[in-house]
């Protein structure tokens, strides 16, 4: 590789040089036959990973800018037309930003010939009153031998275009000072060889994204072929959705269907054979509308060809002001706080049961077998901090498979059980109105009944992630909303159907004796092997939840503290810690004490306050109003320009106003249950 370049030497190449056409994310010029093909790229090839080692870090330090012409010198200038050239030196690690104001195509031919040019060129182009930024890179390579260098160079720039991109950003910060939209162009990426293989143009999203990390999509681009239509991607540039209706609904089903379904049993014994199924029916059918409300909301605008929104946060924004968004935000992070305390119960009661169900085996079904739930639940959250070091543990790829896996595991072997237990009594148990007066006082039963609400809201709590569901659904027609509303209604037939089965299997199985927890409160003891299986399968299910719902709070977190001390070493410094097999793990301070004191706060918290019940129903009520009905009525009503006072405005409202008594009422009966289990209830105590 080449060693300094002088910044004197810089010039820019327009994107049709090479005999390129220029080529926007709206449409491939008319002008030339182009073809567009879709095609995933590794980063890092097997032999690559091992000799390139992570991207490097930028740091401002080591940039110095070089403004061509007098207006740039004097820094006065932050218009377009504007090109840059990066220039890397090998010994030092500095960089060299030349920033110039036009084009010096007559020294092009030159940088096309040159083999082992490292400079990195771009420019701001406008193309149908767009602009977007077009990066240049050489890679070459003709023969083998040449392949294999210009392998190794196209991972080597595809590694390092971030930090190019973070320079351009610092360096020129001028200009994005004045055009702060730049930042939302979209980057495309053009690898300029004489082998078709790496001859190819990407995609890499708006500048924003591209600048930190590796994008997820790209597009490439190969001359002289006959025009065709682009099945490449989407009208925002990313790679061509392929969802169906079908893949929303497998989605939604696997996303819902958790640890929720084991305490329906429970709620459905506090309400009865009218009232239980009655309630859950109008969850159900409360959860389907104001999800077919939230599906309108996916695109701003016009419902076929209006600007994405990405995330059910990206909806809040494009459709409410800034306090609602606002509230949004801290709702969503207050009920990960909430969902993280009852995941650590949940996954310590069913390490509790398995404990007391091999000691039922051994001892007989009469043993106390008291068991201290503590030195679980620390287990468990030892366990979490681990993972919560490892970045990105929420996206790795299997983890929703055995999420998927182990929910349906321990689902089904519930329902069996309740199934063989009906058959074993001879008959279905339970009554009309639930739980008798006697074996509760009647002001326990009120409350209780509430706390069953919260309990099967909780079981259908998915809206907030309906958004990220529907952005995997294929481009119109049929719209995406038409498609996600019919999904919706297939997902939720479909878990209402089986939390039917679940809960009313478990309550027709112990009737006023129907535990809390189905696999836990130990309504059965036979076959413990069977019993042990699902709990383990509950376990593993929850410890990738855990992570799953943590990881946004902890990158928000992170990234704020970041803006907020952006000197700070404990807060930016990475440790690079070698690892096996030539890799090399980031250590961070700050995220190694600020993760592992969020999940010492949750596991404390969890032992104070280990009541599965209470807990989900308290989480089921806070989380169902604002998140699955309020706010997709305001931004439908916002979106859809619904005239205040009017009749639809007025039923939509009185729908937000009767959720919003129910979630009173199921919040106040689950905080009646935990008073009174703290009457009775000795902290770090076997039981």
């Amino acid at each position: 590789m080449a060693s300094c370049f002088s910044a004197g030497n810089a010039f820019a190449i327009p994107s049709s040089s090479m005999g390129r056409s220029s080529v926007s994310a709206a449409a491939a010029p008319a002008n030339r036959p182009v073809i567009l093909s879709c095609e995933r790229r590794d980063f890092y090839g097997p032999l690559a990973a091992r000799l390139l080692g992570p991207p490097t870090r930028f740091e401002e330090s080591k940039l110095k800018v070089v403004f061509m012409g007098e207006e740039l010198e004097k820094q006065s200038s932050s218009t377009i037309p504007r090109a840059y050239t990066l220039t890397h030196c090998d010994f030092t690690a500095n960089l060299t930003l030349a920033v110039s104001s036009n084009m010096h195509s007559n020294k092009l031919m030159g940088w096309q010939t040159t083999l082992h040019r490292d400079d990195v060129v771009a420019e701001w182009k406008k193309i149908k009153e767009e602009m977007s930024l077009h990066v240049h890179c050489y890679v070459s390579g003709s023969n083998i031998l040449q392949d294999l260098a210009a392998g190794f160079r196209y991972h080597i720039f595809s590694k390092e275009l971030p930090l190019v991109l973070k320079a351009v950003v610092h360096g020129d910060s001028l200009l994005f000072s004045k055009h702060p939209e730049l930042m939302e162009a979209k980057v495309w990426v053009f690898f300029h060889s004489k082998s078709k293989k790496y001859n190819r143009v990407e995609c890499w999203g708006p500048l924003k994204d591209a600048s930190q990390a590796f994008p997820s999509m790209e597009v490439s681009l190969e001359l002289g072929l006959p025009q065709g239509a682009s099945k490449c991607f989407d009208d925002d540039g990313r790679l061509k959705r392929t969802g169906t209706v079908w893949t929303a609904s497998a989605h939604i089903i696997t996303a819902v269907i958790g640890s929720g379904v084991l305490s329906l049993a429970w709620a459905i014994g506090q309400l009865g054979w009218v009232a239980g199924p009655a309630v859950m029916l109008l969850f159900s059918f409360v959860t389907y509308y104001t999800s077919a409300l939230l599906a309108d909301c996916y695109r701003s605008g016009d419902p076929v060809a209006g600007k994405r929104n990405y995330t059910y946060m990206d909806a809040v924004r494009a459709n409410l002001n800034g306090f609602k968004v606002e509230l949004c935000g801290y709702l969503q992070y207050l009920n990960i706080v909430g969902v993280a305390i009852g995941y650590t119960i949940a996954a310590s009661i069913s390490m509790v049961a398995i404990k007391r169900s091999n000691c039922f085996h051994e001892n007989g079904d009469d043993s106390p077998c008291q068991v201290n739930s503590n030195p679980y639940i620390i287990m468990f959250g030892v366990a979490e901090i681990v993972f919560s070091q490892i970045p990105d543990f929420d996206q790795i790829w299997w983890l929703s498979i055995v999420a998927a896996v182990m929910s349906f595991t321990y689902s089904s072997i519930g329902l069996a059980l309740g199934i063989v237990q009906v058959i074993k009594n001879g008959g279905m148990r339970g009554s009309l109105t639930g739980i008798s007066i006697g074996t509760v006082s009647q002001m326990e039963k009120v409350w209780r009944s509430f706390q069953a609400f919260g309990d099967i809201a909780f079981a259908y709590s998915y809206s907030i992630i309906l958004i990220e569901i529907q952005d995997t659904i294929r481009a119109p027609p049929p719209s995406e909303a038409k498609v996600m509303k019919k999904a919706t209604l297939i997902s939720v037939a479909v878990t209402t159907t089986f939390y039917m089965l679940c809960g009313c299997m478990g309550y027709a199985a112990f009737g006023d004796l129907a535990p809390g927890n189905l696999l836990t409160g130990f309504g059965f003891y036979n076959p413990y092997w069977l019993l042990d299986i699902a709990n383990v399968a509950i376990v593993i299910h929850l410890v990738g939840a855990y992570q799953v719902y943590c990881q946004p709070l902890f990158a928000f977190v992170e990234k704020w503290a970041l803006r907020t001390w952006p000197e700070s070493q404990f807060i930016s410094k990475d440790i690079q810690v070698p690892l096996p097999a030539s890799r090399s793990y980031k250590f961070n301070l700050f995220r190694l004490t600020w993760r592992t004191a969020f999940v010492v706060v949750t596991t404390v918290v969890s032992m104070l306050l280990p009541f599965f019940n209470d807990v989900v129903g308290f989480l089921g009520a806070v989380g169902f109003w604002p998140l699955t009905v309020y706010f997709p009525v305001e931004m439908y009503i916002v979106q859809k320009k619904v005239a205040k006072w009017s009749t639809r405005w007025m039923c939509l409202q009185l729908l937000s106003l009767a959720c919003l008594i129910i979630t009173i009422a199921s919040a106040a009966g689950s905080i009646a249950g935990v008073v009174s289990d703290l009457k009775v209830y000795q902290p770090f105590k076997a039981r």
